[in-house]
């Protein structure tokens, strides 16, 4: 009977944290418009060896996705997952004080797609938080 009491505390504090999340998200950041400045693109290999609990990642520097699937072939490396992550700094206008700021954010990605379609210039939507001019989210 503990055990269950115990999994129903577990659920109810994980929807906690989550609603609170999204109560944050929702009262305290505001969609604004972005403008891409540059885009990052980079790939890695990576494996997970012994347990899910206990597991130990090996992951590669970071280098071009044309690079990393070429080393993928290599036979110390047909275990690793090929993946990427890219990293799109932009311009907003902030409406805690009105002025242009600029960030960046990163996205992981299963590698060789390349996620994004978009380029130098292009706009799109970020959450700006309604006080704190430097803070933003993913839309």
């Amino acid at each position: 009977m503990a055990d269950v009491r115990l999994l129903g505390l577990l659920a109810l504090s994980a929807v906690g944290v989550f609603g609170a999340s999204k109560a944050d998200r929702l009262l305290h950041y505001t969609p604004v418009e972005a403008k891409v400045v540059s885009i990052d693109d980079a790939c890695y290999l990576e494996e997970i060896t012994g347990r899910i609990v206990k597991g130990e990642v090996h992951r590669t520097d970071p280098m071009t996705c044309a690079r990393a699937q070429e080393l993928k072939q290599d036979p110390d490396y047909k275990q690793f997952d090929l993946k990427g992550r890219i990293t799109v700094a932009f311009t907003y206008s902030s409406p805690a004080d009105g002025k242009d700021h600029t960030a960046d954010l990163a996205f992981d990605y299963p590698a060789p797609e390349t996620i994004t379609t978009l380029s130098e210039g292009d706009g799109f939507t970020v959450r700006a938080h309604k006080t704190e001019p430097t803070k933003v989210l993913p839309d």
